[in-house]
């Protein structure tokens, strides 16, 4: 069974610029003073999961396949006094994202890139990189 859960906690802001399609299963948690912006002809298809305690930017015209997942942090302390740690999560334009990948906290994906399909997605993809794996590695240029 697909269901759909959306949390917004105290001061959340959700900026959904213009066309956004969400297909089922959409689980959306928010924590105190989170952003989620959403650009114009975004698409997510079937089920996926974004939390935050931080900003999500995804850009414009991005695909993004099902069983998605967006981390803000570590979501708790592994070990007494290590604290959480958030960091934000930034997706460029017309980036395309495979089915079953995981992008963790602090990742920055610039325009136009691809991320292979189970892949394990953190730290800096640059523009029209195709990228696969766990790690996410360059493996290709688009152009």
């Amino acid at each position: 069974m697909v269901y759909s859960s959306v949390r917004l906690l105290e001061n959340t802001i959700v900026d959904i610029k213009g066309s956004v399609i969400f297909f089922s299963g959409l689980q959306l948690k928010l924590f105190k003073n989170a952003r989620l912006t959403i650009g114009n002809g975004t698409y997510f298809s079937g089920p996926i999961v974004i939390h935050a305690r931080e900003n999500i930017s995804i850009g414009e015209n991005c695909c993004i396949s099902w069983f998605y997942s967006i981390l803000y942090s570590n979501c708790h302390e592994i070990d007494e006094n290590s604290g959480i740690i958030t960091k934000e999560v930034i997706i460029g334009n017309n980036v395309w994202i495979g089915n079953n990948v995981t992008i963790l906290p602090g990742t920055s994906i610039e325009n136009d890139a691809i991320i292979g399909a189970q892949s394990i997605v953190k730290g800096h993809y640059k523009s029209g990189g195709i990228y696969a794996g766990n790690p996410a590695k360059l493996i290709s240029e688009r152009h």
